[in-house]
């Protein structure tokens, strides 16, 4: 099973672990190629912005890990991570290996997460490289976001899928995830990481599979930021305001009392129409009864739109038929 706690809770006593307070889960256990257990446990509703204290065993056993922790994301947009790529850690440079990580981790004491972009070790194949660096505990302290170099993976073994045993990535998509490595996506703060498999390729492009998927994931992930970008717009408008700024199909009534937010949803069913419907300013016209309303409505557009507001058609009955006859 794999048992797990928060920061504010935790004692340095590992039989901490014991008491009621501990979320636990469940570990699907496996045999790697080296034919040593590879314990995966996945946890699920934690709390962003917390740090958590894990461990990974045999609970009726007692036989357990070593104690790690991780930080979640807070959602903050300022955050810092570890870059690190090409340790290609093998028997003659294990210390090497080990320095280059510790000495970034405390040069960057605030980096939420490490991002290793390939060669992990020398030689996928061979035990003792992943032993050396895994077994140090330095990379059961900070969170690792990594990928599959060429290193990691030997074209020439088929089957050994050492990588993906040794990191765990949230997903069952047998194409993207296999024994060359992985390819996925993911938030954190305001920023969408894509992390690509460059072993997967064909004739020294990515394979049409990879490149499907990248299109899909950005576009995608270009649709969620353009809807939270245009509900943060539209905040301010209610459900009846924003379906009478929305509908731009055909001729639309709206009958509304005094200080019910006509100009509001005049002022930005134009901002709509512009900036969503890329309607020209010049094809666009807003008509009032008072100079009043009318200087009111053409400052909320400026403050909308600023110099794309320029062009519109914005004034009362009489300034506007005015205009037409001078023309």
């Amino acid at each position: 099973s794999g048992q797990i706690l928060e920061t504010k809770n935790r004692n340095k006593s590992i039989s901490y672990f014991e008491n009621d307070e501990v979320l636990e889960f469940e570990s699907n256990v496996s045999v790697d190629n080296f034919l040593d257990y590879v314990h995966t446990a996945k946890a699920k509703k934690l709390k962003p912005g917390t740090e958590y204290y894990y461990r990974v065993g045999n609970k009726e056993k007692n036989i357990w890990s070593d104690v790690g922790k991780f930080v979640t994301d807070d959602g903050d947009k300022n955050f810092s991570f570890i870059y690190l790529t090409d340790l290609q850690n093998d028997s003659g440079n294990y210390s090497t290996s080990l320095h280059t990580v510790m000495s970034a981790i405390n040069t960057n004491k605030e980096a939420e997460f490490l991002l290793n972009t390939g060669d992990f070790v020398n030689t996928v194949s061979n035990p003792d490289e992943w032993y050396g660096i895994l077994n140090s505990n330095i990379f059961s302290t900070i969170t690792n976001v990594s990928l599959a170099g060429n290193h990691d993976y030997d074209v020439s073994k088929r089957g050994v899928n050492t990588f993906n045993q040794h990191f765990y990535y949230d997903t069952d998509d047998e194409i993207a995830r296999n024994e060359s490595g992985v390819y996925y996506s993911f938030d954190y703060g305001n920023v969408h990481f894509v992390v690509l498999n460059t072993n997967d390729y064909s004739w020294s492009e990515l394979s049409l599979d990879q490149l499907a998927w990248l299109e899909k994931d950005l576009k995608d992930r270009y649709l969620r930021a353009k809807r939270a970008l245009f509900e943060k717009a539209y905040s301010e408008l209610n459900s009846e305001q924003r379906r009478a700024v929305f509908t731009v199909d055909g001729p639309l009534l709206i009958l509304a009392g005094a200080g019910s937010g006509k100009t509001r949803v005049l002022t930005n069913r134009i901002a709509y129409l512009m900036d969503e419907m890329n309607v020209p300013s010049h094809q666009i016209m807003a008509v009032t009864f008072t100079n009043k309303a009318a200087k009111e409505m053409q400052d909320r557009l400026s403050a909308l739109l600023e110099d794309a507001s320029y062009g519109l058609w914005v004034g009362t009955f009489h300034r506007i038929c005015l205009r037409i006859l001078r023309m």
